[in-house]
C-alpha cells in the first residue's frame, strides 16, 4: 500500500499546542498535520492496511494549533454493500445527494434513500435502471464483480428524421431513453445518442446510423461550420450546420435534402462527438443482461 500524507489548512479546530509536545518528533513541514509512528520505526509517516485498526501506537502531531479537517484512514477499498456502491455511482456522476437524483430521474425519494442507505436491497431490474442513469454497469452495483464505468455504452435519447428534426417526443420517453446500445470504442462519460430515422438525410447519413453528442453546451459562433445538435429559441431541436447569419446574434442552420434556415435565434448548441455507422452498433438486449446478472447473484449468495 503506498504512503499517504495528510495536509489541511489551518483554520479554527478543535487542535491545541500541547498536542504538539506530545508527537513523537518534531513536525517537519509547516501548516501541515501528519500521521506519524510513535515509536520512530519508519522515516515518514507511512499508513499500512493494519493501520485501520487505530492502535495507541499511532500519534498526531500538529505545526499549527488548527486544521481543516481530519482525514481518516482505510477510506478507500472494496465496497461491500450495494447501498455504498450505489452511493459512489451517484456521486461520480455528478450528484451531490440523494435527493438530487432521485428528483432527476423522477424515482420516489424514500425508495431510492432506502436502496442506497442499505435499508434495502433492490432488485435486477432496478439495478439496470440506476446502472443507466449513472453510467455504471448494472453487474457492479449488484456484485461488485466486472467494470465499474461502461465506456461505450449510450442511451439513444431521440430519432433525427426528415430535415434533420430530432423527435422531441421520442425522447421524452423518460430518462431510460429509446433503447440502450453498445459503440465499438468508448465514449466521455456525459454522452449521448441519437438515431436517424428514414433516408431523407441520404447520402450524409442512412437509416440507422447513430449520432453521438457530447452534453456540453458552446456558444454557437464557436461551432460555425460544424454539425451541431440545435435547440432553437422556440424550443425545436434540429441536427444541422451552423453558418453565420444576416443579422447580429442569429445564425443559419443547413442540412442534407432540406431548405435552410434563415437568421434562427439559437437557444444551445452541441457539437456532433462522432457518428456510429449502421451495422456497427448493437441494441443490448435487456432479457440477456437480467439473465447475466441474476446468476452472478446466485454464485455471490
Amino acid at each position: 500500500m503506498l504512503s499517504r500524507r495528510f495536509i489541511s489548512e489551518a483554520v479554527d479546530g478543535f487542535f491545541r499546542p500541547k498536542v504538539r509536545a506530545k508527537a513523537a518528533g518534531p513536525p517537519n513541514t509547516a501548516n501541515t498535520s501528519e500521521t506519524v509512528l510513535s515509536d520512530g520505526a519508519f522515516p515518514e509517516p507511512v499508513l499500512r492496511e493494519s493501520a485501520c485498526a487505530m492502535t495507541p501506537n499511532y500519534m498526531i502531531h500538529v505545526d499549527e494549533v488548527n486544521m481543516t479537517c481530519v482525514n481518516t484512514i482505510c477510506d478507500y477499498g472494496p465496497m461491500e454493500t450495494m447501498g455504498e456502491r450505489l452511493r459512489a455511482a451517484r456521486k461520480k456522476a455528478g450528484y451531490g445527494s440523494a435527493m438530487a437524483a432521485a428528483k432527476k430521474f423522477r424515482w420516489p425519494t424514500s425508495t431510492y434513500a432506502a436502496h442506497e442507505n442499505g435499508q434495502n436491497e433492490f432488485s435486477v431490474d432496478v439495478a439496470e435502471r440506476y446502472a443507466r442513469a449513472f453510467k455504471v454497469t448494472a453487474s457492479w452495483l449488484l456484485t461488485e464483480e466486472g467494470s465499474q464505468a461502461r465506456r461505450n455504452v449510450v442511451i439513444v435519447e431521440g430519432l433525427v428524421g426528415a430535415g434533420g428534426v430530432v423527435d422531441t417526443s421520442a425522447e421524452n420517453t423518460g430518462p431510460d431513453g429509446i433503447e440502450e446500445i453498445e459503440v465499438p470504442y468508448q465514449l466521455p462519460d456525459n454522452a449521448a445518442a441519437y438515431r436517424v430515422a428514414g433516408d431523407s438525410m441520404f447520402p450524409r447519413y442512412d437509416d440507422g446510423d447513430i449520432i453521438i453528442v457530447v452534453k456540453r453546451e458552446q456558444p454557437p459562433f464557436e461551432l460555425l461550420n460544424f454539425e451541431t445538435l440545435v435547440t432553437t429559441s422556440d424550443g425545436s431541436r434540429y441536427l444541422k450546420r451552423i453558418v453565420a447569419g444576416a443579422r447580429k446574434g442569429q445564425f443559419d442552420l443547413e442540412s442534407f435534402n432540406a431548405p435552410p434556415m434563415r437568421n434562427v435565434k439559437i437557444q444551445s448548441a452541441t457539437e456532433v462527438h462522432s457518428v456510429v455507422r449502421r451495422g456497427k452498433w448493437r441494441s443490448l438486449d435487456a432479457a440477456g443482461k437480467r439473465r447475466l446478472m441474476q446468476r452472478a447473484l446466485k454464485e455471490k449468495a
